[in-house]
């Protein structure tokens, strides 16, 4: 029976345990009834209890490779969500295969054995499983997951809180990322639309021609001023197409902080992507830098 108790606490159910309703009135994996007749009452809470565990990690595993499917393309952060809980259920696995090895052996381990060994995991694994169903109700998406987790940290179990730690540096490793593109190099690292700082569409700035400026901006301003002018309009836009996204916001960035994130990114911008022809002349002249009238004065 302890063969067919690791094949169920990896997720395969079988004509001894299969899938029903706990104790708790949550779907589990129980003893059926059909090993009633050689399992006592005991033994059978015992079994149900750890099973629990199996069931959990089936479910964990489902939804990872879904998720991995879904967002092949997108979904940072449910991304890294997975790789924090794949984490975890690989430390699992490789405790399943150290039961198994003693179960291969001369001394199997007794039934109480497989309760301490899995212990951590009996409390662990169910409570992601919660977690990962209020991430599927909500349909939270980008920066907002980083808040159901945090949320989940506060857990006073020190195992659990142990391994929601893990996840929450899993999703928290993409803000980073994308913080680091944007305060350092001013760029969005963002394909999904998942971060706190959003470009949307460009002031409506109409560029100036020869043929649509007025006849007195002819006679006042000079071609150098001109083209400085259309630099500046330039920037502006470049400048006003940014934005905070407040239903973006993790819980560790109150608002004024990611409008000084938001500022010093857009300076980056300004001071590292110059628009073409900002650096054609570095020195400007006297002349360039006087009405047209002035300069012939000068002269």
């Amino acid at each position: 029976m302890l063969h067919e108790l690791l094949f169920a606490l990896l997720g395969h159910t079988g004509d001894i345990f299969i899938e029903s309703v706990g104790e708790d009135g949550r779907p589990s994996f129980v003893v059926s009834g059909e090993a009633k007749d050689f399992v006592g009452v005991a033994e059978r809470g015992l079994f149900n209890r750890i099973l629990r565990t199996g069931y959990a990690f089936r479910e964990l595993q489902k939804f990872v490779h879904r998720e991995t499917e879904v967002n092949a393309r997108g979904g940072v952060y449910r991304r890294d969500l997975d790789n924090g809980l794949s984490e975890t259920l690989d430390k699992y696995r490789h405790l399943i295969l150290q039961l198994e090895q003693k179960a291969l052996s001369y001394n199997p381990p007794l039934l109480s054995t497989f309760q301490h060994v899995l212990s951590d995991f009996e409390v662990v694994l169910p409570a992601l499983l919660d977690l990962v169903h209020q991430v599927q109700d909500s349909q939270v998406e980008g920066v907002k997951l980083l808040q159901i987790v945090h949320a989940s940290v506060q857990w006073g179990i020190p195992e659990l809180r142990i391994a929601l730690k893990r996840i929450d540096w899993h999703c928290h490793t993409v803000l980073l990322k994308q913080l680091t593109a944007w305060l350092a190099h001013g760029m969005l690292l963002d394909e999904g639309r998942e971060f706190l700082i959003a470009q949307g569409p460009h002031s409506i700035t109409k560029a100036i021609t020869p043929s649509k400026i007025p006849q007195t901006v002819h006679r006042t301003t000079s071609p150098q001023q001109s083209r400085m002018q259309l630099v500046s309009d330039s920037l502006m836009s470049d400048w006003e197409s940014f934005r905070v996204r407040i239903d973006m916001l993790p819980p560790s960035i109150p608002l004024p902080v990611a409008e000084r994130i938001l500022f010093i990114g857009k300076a980056v911008r300004v001071l590292s992507n110059p628009p073409r022809g900002v650096g054609t002349k570095t020195v400007l002249k006297r002349d360039d830098l006087l009405p047209p009238s002035d300069t012939s004065e000068s002269h």
